[in-house]
Protein backbone atom coordinates (compact mmCIF):
# COMPACT_ATOMS: atom_id res chain seq x y z
CA UNK A 1 0.00 0.00 0.00
CA UNK A 2 1.23 3.48 -0.85
CA UNK A 3 -0.19 6.33 1.19
CA UNK A 4 0.24 10.06 0.68
CA UNK A 5 -0.74 11.76 3.93
CA UNK A 6 -1.10 15.31 5.17
CA UNK A 7 2.22 15.15 6.95
CA UNK A 8 4.09 14.85 3.68
CA UNK A 9 3.40 18.51 3.04
CA UNK A 10 6.12 19.18 5.59
CA UNK A 11 8.40 16.28 4.72
CA UNK A 12 11.99 17.20 5.60
CA UNK A 13 14.66 14.96 4.05
CA UNK A 14 17.27 16.14 6.54
CA UNK A 15 15.16 15.21 9.60
CA UNK A 16 16.24 18.09 11.87
CA UNK A 17 15.68 17.73 15.58
CA UNK A 18 13.28 19.96 17.57
CA UNK A 19 14.16 23.63 17.51
CA UNK A 20 15.70 24.96 20.72
CA UNK A 21 16.98 21.54 21.89
CA UNK A 22 20.54 21.56 23.26
CA UNK A 23 22.32 18.37 22.18
CA UNK A 24 25.62 17.32 23.79
CA UNK A 25 28.38 16.41 21.33
CA UNK A 26 28.45 12.70 20.53
CA UNK A 27 31.83 11.28 21.62
CA UNK A 28 31.53 8.65 18.90
CA UNK A 29 29.76 10.40 16.03
CA UNK A 30 28.52 8.57 12.98
CA UNK A 31 30.40 9.17 9.75
CA UNK A 32 29.20 12.20 7.79
CA UNK A 33 26.84 10.87 5.13
CA UNK A 34 27.80 11.20 1.52
CA UNK A 35 25.98 14.04 -0.28
CA UNK A 36 23.05 12.94 -2.36
CA UNK A 37 23.65 12.63 -6.11
CA UNK A 38 21.94 14.98 -8.53
CA UNK A 39 19.71 12.79 -10.62
CA UNK A 40 19.91 13.03 -14.38
CA UNK A 41 16.65 13.35 -16.26
CA UNK A 42 16.87 9.68 -17.25
CA UNK A 43 17.77 8.50 -13.74
CA UNK A 44 14.84 10.37 -12.19
CA UNK A 45 12.41 8.99 -14.75
CA UNK A 46 13.71 5.43 -14.29
CA UNK A 47 13.40 5.74 -10.53
CA UNK A 48 9.69 6.55 -10.84
CA UNK A 49 9.02 3.51 -13.02
CA UNK A 50 11.42 0.96 -11.53
CA UNK A 51 13.85 2.22 -8.88
CA UNK A 52 11.24 3.03 -6.27
CA UNK A 53 9.66 -0.39 -6.55
CA UNK A 54 13.06 -2.09 -6.37
CA UNK A 55 13.88 -0.21 -3.15
CA UNK A 56 10.74 -1.72 -1.61
CA UNK A 57 11.34 -5.19 -3.12
CA UNK A 58 8.29 -4.73 -5.29
CA UNK A 59 7.71 -5.44 -8.97
CA UNK A 60 7.37 -2.51 -11.41
CA UNK A 61 3.75 -2.33 -12.51
CA UNK A 62 1.40 -0.84 -15.09
CA UNK A 63 -1.68 -1.47 -17.19
CA UNK A 64 0.52 -1.62 -20.31
CA UNK A 65 0.72 -5.03 -21.95
CA UNK A 66 3.98 -3.97 -23.62
CA UNK A 67 5.53 -1.03 -21.72
CA UNK A 68 7.05 1.55 -24.02
CA UNK A 69 4.68 0.92 -26.93
CA UNK A 70 1.98 3.48 -27.68
CA UNK A 71 -1.33 1.74 -28.33
CA UNK A 72 -4.05 4.00 -26.89
CA UNK A 73 -4.57 2.07 -23.66
CA UNK A 74 -8.20 2.10 -22.51
CA UNK A 75 -8.48 2.07 -18.72
CA UNK A 76 -11.85 1.93 -17.00
CA UNK A 77 -12.38 4.09 -13.90
CA UNK A 78 -15.11 3.78 -11.29
CA UNK A 79 -15.92 7.06 -9.49
CA UNK A 80 -19.37 6.15 -8.20
CA UNK A 81 -18.40 6.15 -4.51
CA UNK A 82 -17.16 9.75 -4.60
CA UNK A 83 -19.09 12.90 -3.79
CA UNK A 84 -19.87 15.32 -6.61
CA UNK A 85 -16.86 17.44 -5.68
CA UNK A 86 -14.63 14.38 -5.45
CA UNK A 87 -15.75 13.19 -8.88
CA UNK A 88 -14.98 16.59 -10.35
CA UNK A 89 -11.46 16.63 -8.89
CA UNK A 90 -10.87 13.08 -10.05
CA UNK A 91 -11.97 13.85 -13.62
CA UNK A 92 -9.78 16.94 -13.76
CA UNK A 93 -6.82 14.89 -12.54
CA UNK A 94 -7.44 12.10 -15.05
CA UNK A 95 -7.62 14.70 -17.83
CA UNK A 96 -4.10 15.87 -17.00
CA UNK A 97 -2.69 12.35 -17.37
CA UNK A 98 -4.54 11.87 -20.68
CA UNK A 99 -2.85 15.03 -22.01
CA UNK A 100 0.57 13.48 -21.34
CA UNK A 101 0.29 9.73 -22.05
CA UNK A 102 -1.37 7.54 -24.66
CA UNK A 103 -4.14 6.43 -22.30
CA UNK A 104 -7.89 6.84 -22.45
CA UNK A 105 -9.99 6.73 -19.28
CA UNK A 106 -13.54 5.46 -19.61
CA UNK A 107 -15.91 5.74 -16.65
CA UNK A 108 -17.81 2.67 -15.52
CA UNK A 109 -20.42 2.15 -12.79
CA UNK A 110 -19.42 -1.44 -12.04
CA UNK A 111 -15.98 -2.84 -11.38
CA UNK A 112 -13.21 -0.98 -13.17
CA UNK A 113 -9.45 -1.06 -13.63
CA UNK A 114 -9.14 1.89 -11.25
CA UNK A 115 -11.70 2.04 -8.43
CA UNK A 116 -11.79 5.29 -6.45
CA UNK A 117 -13.20 5.77 -2.95
CA UNK A 118 -13.03 8.39 -0.20
CA UNK A 119 -14.18 6.66 2.97
CA UNK A 120 -10.80 5.88 4.54
CA UNK A 121 -8.31 8.20 6.19
CA UNK A 122 -5.48 9.59 4.07
CA UNK A 123 -4.67 9.09 0.43
CA UNK A 124 -3.26 5.84 -0.92
CA UNK A 125 -3.41 3.14 -3.60
CA UNK A 126 -3.74 -0.60 -3.10
CA UNK A 127 -2.97 -2.90 -6.02
CA UNK A 128 -3.83 -6.31 -7.30
CA UNK A 129 -0.82 -7.14 -9.45
CA UNK A 130 -0.26 -10.21 -11.60
CA UNK A 131 3.31 -11.34 -10.92
CA UNK A 132 3.10 -13.87 -13.76
CA UNK A 133 2.71 -11.16 -16.41
CA UNK A 134 5.57 -8.92 -15.34
CA UNK A 135 3.70 -6.62 -12.98
CA UNK A 136 0.44 -6.16 -14.89
CA UNK A 137 -2.02 -4.24 -12.71
CA UNK A 138 -5.33 -6.06 -12.42
CA UNK A 139 -7.04 -3.47 -10.20
CA UNK A 140 -5.82 -0.27 -8.55
CA UNK A 141 -7.93 0.86 -5.60
CA UNK A 142 -7.46 4.60 -4.97
CA UNK A 143 -8.57 6.40 -1.82
CA UNK A 144 -8.54 10.16 -1.20
CA UNK A 145 -10.10 11.07 2.12
CA UNK A 146 -13.37 12.98 1.68
CA UNK A 147 -12.39 15.14 4.67
CA UNK A 148 -9.48 16.51 2.65
CA UNK A 149 -11.95 18.27 0.40
CA UNK A 150 -13.53 19.96 3.42
CA UNK A 151 -10.10 20.84 4.79
CA UNK A 152 -8.31 21.94 1.62
CA UNK A 153 -11.08 22.75 -0.86
CA UNK A 154 -12.35 21.30 -4.12
CA UNK A 155 -10.55 23.61 -6.52
CA UNK A 156 -7.61 23.18 -8.85
CA UNK A 157 -5.31 25.04 -6.43
CA UNK A 158 -6.10 22.71 -3.52
CA UNK A 159 -3.94 20.07 -1.88
CA UNK A 160 -6.84 17.67 -2.41
CA UNK A 161 -6.50 18.06 -6.18
CA UNK A 162 -2.73 17.50 -6.01
CA UNK A 163 -3.48 14.32 -4.04
CA UNK A 164 -5.73 13.04 -6.84
CA UNK A 165 -3.08 13.74 -9.48
CA UNK A 166 -0.47 12.03 -7.29
CA UNK A 167 -2.55 8.95 -6.52
CA UNK A 168 -3.54 8.44 -10.15
CA UNK A 169 0.18 8.53 -10.91
CA UNK A 170 0.55 5.58 -8.54
CA UNK A 171 -2.47 3.86 -10.08
CA UNK A 172 -0.78 4.03 -13.48
CA UNK A 173 2.43 2.53 -12.13
CA UNK A 174 4.67 5.34 -10.85
CA UNK A 175 6.41 5.28 -7.49
CA UNK A 176 7.73 8.21 -5.49
CA UNK A 177 10.77 10.20 -6.61
CA UNK A 178 12.73 9.06 -3.57
CA UNK A 179 13.03 6.15 -1.16
CA UNK A 180 10.24 7.37 1.09
CA UNK A 181 6.62 6.49 1.82
CA UNK A 182 4.23 7.83 4.45
CA UNK A 183 6.52 9.33 7.12
CA UNK A 184 9.47 7.00 6.61
CA UNK A 185 12.47 7.02 4.33
CA UNK A 186 14.61 9.78 2.91
CA UNK A 187 15.42 11.53 -0.33
CA UNK A 188 17.40 9.67 -2.99
CA UNK A 189 18.37 12.62 -5.21
CA UNK A 190 19.60 16.09 -4.29
CA UNK A 191 17.33 17.69 -6.90
CA UNK A 192 14.16 15.90 -5.80
CA UNK A 193 11.23 18.33 -5.55
CA UNK A 194 7.70 18.93 -6.73
CA UNK A 195 9.04 21.18 -9.47
CA UNK A 196 10.13 17.96 -11.20
CA UNK A 197 7.47 15.52 -10.06
CA UNK A 198 4.00 15.43 -8.56
CA UNK A 199 5.19 12.10 -7.11
CA UNK A 200 7.70 13.93 -4.88
CA UNK A 201 7.19 14.56 -1.17
CA UNK A 202 9.51 17.57 -1.16
CA UNK A 203 8.18 21.09 -1.63
CA UNK A 204 10.03 23.34 -4.05
CA UNK A 205 11.13 25.71 -1.28
CA UNK A 206 12.49 22.82 0.81
CA UNK A 207 15.03 21.79 -1.84
CA UNK A 208 18.34 23.67 -1.83
CA UNK A 209 18.97 22.71 -5.46
CA UNK A 210 15.60 23.89 -6.74
CA UNK A 211 15.01 27.47 -7.93
CA UNK A 212 11.24 27.59 -7.79
CA UNK A 213 8.42 29.09 -5.77
CA UNK A 214 6.25 26.92 -3.58
CA UNK A 215 3.24 25.79 -5.60
CA UNK A 216 0.84 22.85 -5.67
CA UNK A 217 1.47 20.54 -8.64
CA UNK A 218 -1.74 20.61 -10.68
CA UNK A 219 -0.63 18.12 -13.35
CA UNK A 220 2.10 15.56 -14.02
CA UNK A 221 5.42 17.39 -13.94
CA UNK A 222 8.52 17.23 -16.13
CA UNK A 223 9.91 13.88 -14.95
CA UNK A 224 6.43 12.36 -14.55
CA UNK A 225 5.71 13.01 -18.22
CA UNK A 226 8.88 11.25 -19.34
CA UNK A 227 8.23 8.34 -16.98
CA UNK A 228 4.58 7.81 -17.92
CA UNK A 229 5.36 8.08 -21.62
CA UNK A 230 8.06 5.43 -21.25
CA UNK A 231 5.28 3.07 -20.14
CA UNK A 232 2.28 4.04 -22.27
CA UNK A 233 3.72 6.20 -25.06
CA UNK A 234 3.09 9.89 -25.72
CA UNK A 235 -0.38 11.43 -25.92
CA UNK A 236 -1.74 12.65 -29.22
CA UNK A 237 -4.65 14.45 -27.57
CA UNK A 238 -3.58 17.87 -28.85
CA UNK A 239 -2.48 16.93 -32.35
CA UNK A 240 -3.24 19.65 -34.89
CA UNK A 241 -3.21 23.40 -34.27
CA UNK A 242 -3.57 23.97 -30.51
CA UNK A 243 -3.67 27.12 -28.42
CA UNK A 244 -2.70 26.68 -24.78
CA UNK A 245 -4.02 29.23 -22.33
CA UNK A 246 -7.18 30.64 -20.83
CA UNK A 247 -9.93 29.65 -23.26
CA UNK A 248 -7.76 26.97 -24.87
CA UNK A 249 -6.02 23.80 -23.75
CA UNK A 250 -5.58 23.66 -19.93
CA UNK A 251 -7.79 26.76 -19.70
CA UNK A 252 -8.74 26.01 -16.10
CA UNK A 253 -5.08 25.81 -15.09
CA UNK A 254 -4.19 29.16 -16.61
CA UNK A 255 -7.29 30.85 -15.16
CA UNK A 256 -6.38 29.51 -11.71
CA UNK A 257 -2.79 30.69 -12.14
CA UNK A 258 -3.91 34.24 -12.95
CA UNK A 259 -6.38 34.15 -10.05
CA UNK A 260 -3.40 33.73 -7.73
CA UNK A 261 -1.96 37.14 -8.63
CA UNK A 262 -2.46 39.76 -5.93
CA UNK A 263 -4.94 42.29 -7.31
CA UNK A 264 -4.38 44.76 -4.47
CA UNK A 265 -7.94 44.33 -3.22
CA UNK A 266 -7.98 43.15 0.40
CA UNK A 267 -11.62 42.08 0.06
CA UNK A 268 -10.78 39.35 -2.48
CA UNK A 269 -8.95 36.10 -1.79
CA UNK A 270 -6.35 35.02 -4.32
CA UNK A 271 -5.99 31.42 -5.45
CA UNK A 272 -3.13 29.38 -4.04
CA UNK A 273 -0.08 29.04 -6.31
CA UNK A 274 0.00 26.14 -8.76
CA UNK A 275 2.61 24.61 -11.03
CA UNK A 276 2.01 22.47 -14.10
CA UNK A 277 3.55 21.11 -17.28
CA UNK A 278 2.62 21.50 -20.94
CA UNK A 279 3.23 18.71 -23.44
CA UNK A 280 2.73 19.18 -27.16
CA UNK A 281 3.58 16.22 -29.36
CA UNK A 282 5.94 16.83 -32.26
CA UNK A 283 4.93 16.67 -35.87
CA UNK A 284 1.37 17.96 -35.74
CA UNK A 285 0.06 21.46 -36.32
CA UNK A 286 1.12 24.90 -35.17
CA UNK A 287 0.90 25.42 -31.43
CA UNK A 288 0.68 28.62 -29.41
CA UNK A 289 1.05 29.50 -25.74
CA UNK A 290 -1.29 32.45 -25.16
CA UNK A 291 -0.61 34.46 -22.00
CA UNK A 292 -2.51 37.62 -22.95
CA UNK A 293 -4.54 37.79 -19.69
CA UNK A 294 -1.32 37.93 -17.64
CA UNK A 295 -0.46 41.23 -15.94
CA UNK A 296 2.82 40.11 -14.36
CA UNK A 297 6.39 40.26 -15.66
CA UNK A 298 6.63 36.78 -17.14
CA UNK A 299 9.54 34.78 -18.53
CA UNK A 300 8.57 32.08 -21.03
CA UNK A 301 11.02 29.54 -22.44
CA UNK A 302 9.64 27.49 -25.33
CA UNK A 303 12.39 24.87 -25.25
CA UNK A 304 11.59 21.35 -24.12
CA UNK A 305 12.77 20.55 -20.61
CA UNK A 306 12.72 24.21 -19.57
CA UNK A 307 11.11 26.08 -16.68
CA UNK A 308 9.29 29.41 -16.98
CA UNK A 309 8.19 32.08 -14.49
CA UNK A 310 4.50 32.92 -14.95
CA UNK A 311 1.97 34.75 -12.79
CA UNK A 312 4.51 36.20 -10.37
CA UNK A 313 6.00 32.79 -9.50
CA UNK A 314 9.40 31.26 -10.25
CA UNK A 315 9.85 28.04 -12.20
CA UNK A 316 6.16 27.13 -12.12
CA UNK A 317 5.43 26.42 -15.79
CA UNK A 318 7.32 23.56 -17.41
CA UNK A 319 7.62 22.58 -21.05
CA UNK A 320 7.89 18.79 -21.26
CA UNK A 321 10.87 17.32 -23.05
CA UNK A 322 10.07 16.58 -26.69
CA UNK A 323 7.37 19.25 -26.92
CA UNK A 324 7.15 21.50 -29.97
CA UNK A 325 5.60 24.92 -29.38
CA UNK A 326 5.98 27.34 -32.26
CA UNK A 327 4.33 30.54 -31.05
CA UNK A 328 3.87 32.67 -27.95
CA UNK A 329 1.71 35.70 -27.15
CA UNK A 330 2.48 37.55 -23.94
CA UNK A 331 0.49 39.81 -21.62
CA UNK A 332 0.86 43.38 -20.39
CA UNK A 333 3.97 42.98 -18.23
CA UNK A 334 7.66 43.38 -19.02
CA UNK A 335 8.05 39.91 -20.44
CA UNK A 336 10.88 37.73 -21.72
CA UNK A 337 10.41 35.04 -24.34
CA UNK A 338 13.10 32.53 -25.33
CA UNK A 339 12.38 30.82 -28.64
CA UNK A 340 13.46 27.36 -29.75
CA UNK A 341 14.68 25.71 -32.95
CA UNK A 342 11.31 25.95 -34.70
CA UNK A 343 9.98 28.84 -36.79
CA UNK A 344 8.58 30.94 -33.95
CA UNK A 345 6.12 33.81 -33.96
CA UNK A 346 6.66 35.72 -30.72
CA UNK A 347 4.37 38.60 -29.72
CA UNK A 348 5.33 40.79 -26.79
CA UNK A 349 2.09 42.82 -26.63
CA UNK A 350 2.11 45.64 -24.03
CA UNK A 351 5.08 46.33 -21.78
CA UNK A 352 8.80 46.56 -22.47
CA UNK A 353 9.56 43.02 -23.61
CA UNK A 354 12.61 41.00 -24.60
CA UNK A 355 12.02 38.51 -27.44
CA UNK A 356 14.71 36.07 -28.58
CA UNK A 357 13.92 33.95 -31.60
CA UNK A 358 16.36 31.05 -31.33
CA UNK A 359 17.54 29.07 -34.35
CA UNK A 360 14.45 29.00 -36.57
CA UNK A 361 13.10 31.46 -39.12
CA UNK A 362 11.25 33.67 -36.69
CA UNK A 363 8.88 36.62 -36.58
CA UNK A 364 9.25 38.87 -33.53
CA UNK A 365 6.60 41.49 -32.85
CA UNK A 366 7.32 43.76 -29.91
CA UNK A 367 3.99 45.56 -29.52
CA UNK A 368 3.62 48.61 -27.31
CA UNK A 369 6.41 49.51 -24.93
CA UNK A 370 10.17 49.74 -25.16
CA UNK A 371 11.07 46.32 -26.53
CA UNK A 372 14.30 44.49 -27.29
CA UNK A 373 14.20 42.01 -30.15
CA UNK A 374 16.92 39.50 -30.99
CA UNK A 375 16.42 37.31 -34.05
CA UNK A 376 19.10 34.68 -33.47
CA UNK A 377 20.10 32.38 -36.31
CA UNK A 378 18.38 31.92 -39.70
CA UNK A 379 16.33 34.47 -41.66
CA UNK A 380 14.13 36.43 -39.28
CA UNK A 381 11.69 39.34 -39.41
CA UNK A 382 11.68 41.81 -36.51
CA UNK A 383 8.96 44.41 -35.94
CA UNK A 384 9.30 46.73 -32.96
CA UNK A 385 5.88 48.40 -33.41
CA UNK A 386 5.25 51.22 -30.88
CA UNK A 387 7.85 52.55 -28.48
CA UNK A 388 11.59 53.14 -28.53
CA UNK A 389 12.77 49.67 -29.45
CA UNK A 390 16.13 48.01 -29.95
CA UNK A 391 16.41 45.46 -32.76
CA UNK A 392 19.29 43.02 -33.20
CA UNK A 393 18.72 40.60 -36.06
CA UNK A 394 21.51 38.13 -35.30
CA UNK A 395 22.70 35.72 -37.97
CA UNK A 396 20.85 35.19 -41.23
CA UNK A 397 19.35 37.43 -43.92
CA UNK A 398 16.91 39.42 -41.82
CA UNK A 399 14.41 42.26 -42.12
CA UNK A 400 14.04 44.83 -39.34
CA UNK A 401 11.20 47.31 -38.96
CA UNK A 402 11.30 49.62 -35.96
CA UNK A 403 7.77 50.92 -36.21
CA UNK A 404 6.62 54.07 -34.43
CA UNK A 405 9.12 55.65 -32.06
CA UNK A 406 12.83 56.40 -32.16
CA UNK A 407 14.41 52.97 -32.57
CA UNK A 408 17.95 51.57 -32.40
CA UNK A 409 19.18 48.92 -34.84
CA UNK A 410 22.29 46.85 -34.09
CA UNK A 411 24.39 45.24 -36.81
CA UNK A 412 27.43 43.09 -36.11
CA UNK A 413 29.87 40.99 -38.07
CA UNK A 414 28.37 37.61 -38.87
CA UNK A 415 24.87 39.04 -39.25
CA UNK A 416 24.86 38.34 -43.00
CA UNK A 417 22.67 40.42 -45.34
CA UNK A 418 20.10 42.49 -43.43
CA UNK A 419 17.59 45.17 -44.38
CA UNK A 420 16.09 47.99 -42.32
CA UNK A 421 12.83 49.06 -43.96
CA UNK A 422 11.89 52.19 -41.99
CA UNK A 423 15.07 53.91 -40.81
CA UNK A 424 14.39 57.62 -40.22
CA UNK A 425 17.36 59.98 -40.39
CA UNK A 426 17.75 62.19 -37.33
CA UNK A 427 15.41 59.99 -35.32
CA UNK A 428 16.57 56.37 -35.35
CA UNK A 429 20.02 55.12 -34.35
CA UNK A 430 22.38 52.65 -36.01
CA UNK A 431 24.57 50.71 -33.55
CA UNK A 432 27.86 48.94 -34.22
CA UNK A 433 30.31 47.12 -31.99
CA UNK A 434 33.24 49.27 -30.89
CA UNK A 435 35.29 46.07 -30.68
CA UNK A 436 34.59 45.20 -34.34
CA UNK A 437 35.60 48.63 -35.62
CA UNK A 438 38.30 49.43 -33.06
CA UNK A 439 38.97 53.20 -33.17
CA UNK A 440 37.05 53.90 -36.38
CA UNK A 441 34.77 56.93 -36.40
CA UNK A 442 31.27 57.04 -37.87
CA UNK A 443 32.52 59.14 -40.78
CA UNK A 444 35.33 56.65 -41.49
CA UNK A 445 32.86 53.76 -41.40
CA UNK A 446 30.56 55.44 -43.93
CA UNK A 447 33.49 56.45 -46.16
CA UNK A 448 34.99 52.95 -46.08
CA UNK A 449 31.91 50.78 -46.47
CA UNK A 450 29.00 52.99 -47.57
CA UNK A 451 27.44 53.47 -50.99
CA UNK A 452 24.03 54.33 -52.35
CA UNK A 453 22.09 52.21 -54.83
CA UNK A 454 18.53 52.33 -56.15
CA UNK A 455 17.10 50.93 -52.90
CA UNK A 456 18.99 53.13 -50.47
CA UNK A 457 22.18 53.20 -48.44
CA UNK A 458 24.25 50.01 -48.47
CA UNK A 459 26.95 49.37 -45.87
CA UNK A 460 28.91 46.51 -47.41
CA UNK A 461 31.42 44.89 -45.06
CA UNK A 462 32.17 41.93 -47.31
CA UNK A 463 35.58 43.31 -48.24
CA UNK A 464 36.62 43.81 -44.62
CA UNK A 465 37.17 40.22 -43.59
CA UNK A 466 40.44 41.33 -42.05
CA UNK A 467 38.33 43.00 -39.33
CA UNK A 468 36.38 39.80 -38.76
CA UNK A 469 33.40 40.33 -41.06
CA UNK A 470 31.94 37.55 -43.21
CA UNK A 471 32.03 37.87 -46.98
CA UNK A 472 28.27 38.50 -47.12
CA UNK A 473 27.90 40.94 -44.22
CA UNK A 474 25.82 43.74 -45.67
CA UNK A 475 23.25 46.18 -44.26
CA UNK A 476 20.77 48.00 -46.50
CA UNK A 477 18.71 50.96 -45.28
CA UNK A 478 15.70 50.94 -47.58
CA UNK A 479 14.63 54.44 -48.65
CA UNK A 480 17.61 56.23 -47.08
CA UNK A 481 19.81 58.00 -49.67
CA UNK A 482 21.86 60.55 -47.69
CA UNK A 483 25.15 59.01 -46.55
CA UNK A 484 26.42 62.22 -44.98
CA UNK A 485 23.32 62.63 -42.82
CA UNK A 486 23.59 59.00 -41.71
CA UNK A 487 26.90 59.72 -40.00
CA UNK A 488 25.14 61.59 -37.20
CA UNK A 489 22.92 58.57 -36.47
CA UNK A 490 25.75 56.04 -35.99
CA UNK A 491 26.98 55.04 -32.54
CA UNK A 492 29.50 52.49 -31.30
CA UNK A 493 28.77 50.40 -28.22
Amino acid sequence: MCELCVATQNFDPQRHGPLGTLVRPDPDPDPVPEPLPTGTFEALSNYLTAGFWADYDETPRSFAANPGNASDYVITVNLTELTFEGQRLARWALDTWELMADVQFIETESGGDIVVDDDESGAFVQYQVSEDTGGNILVANVNVDVNWIAAYGATLDSYAFTAYVHEFGHALGLGHLGNYNLNTGSATFANDSRQLSVMSYIQQDQSASTDASFAFPAAPMLVDVAAIQSIYGASGATSGDTTWGQGGAMSRHFATLYAGVDDGDDSTEEADPITFTLFEASGGGTDTIDLRPSTTNDRLNLNGGSFSDIGGLIGNLTIADGSEFENATMGSGRDTVIGNGLDNVLRGQDGGDYLSGGSGEDRLLGGAGRDRLFGGAMNDRLLGHKGRDRLDSGEGDDVMIGGAGADAFFFGFGHDSDKIKDFTLGKDELLFSAIDFEDMSAQELVDSFGRVDSKGVVLDFGDSEVLGADYNDRLTLIGVFDLDALVDDISFI
